[in-house]
C-alpha cells in the first residue's frame, strides 16, 4: 500500500470515529497502518467460510 493511500484510509478512519490527532499521531498512525491492515486481512480465512461461528467458549472441552 502506497503512503497516499494509507493517509486517505487513516483519514477516512480518523473522520469516522470522529477523531482528531496531532500531526505527530496522523504521520504515525499513517506508518503502521500497512502492517495493521495486512494483520487485519490474515484474520480473514476464506476456508473457514462454511463453518458455522462458535457462540461461546468453553475451555474444558477438548477439541476433535
Amino acid at each position: 500500500m502506497d503512503p497516499l493511500s494509507s493517509a486517505e484510509a487513516v483519514k477516512v478512519l480518523l473522520a469516522t470515529a470522529h477523531l482528531t490527532v496531532s500531526p505527530e499521531e496522523f504521520d504515525r498512525l499513517v506508518g503502521v497502518y500497512p502492517l495493521l491492515r495486512a494483520q487485519a486481512d490474515g484474520l480473514y480465512m476464506p476456508e473457514l467460510e462454511s463453518e458455522d461461528p462458535a457462540l461461546s467458549f468453553d475451555p474444558t472441552v477438548a477439541h476433535a
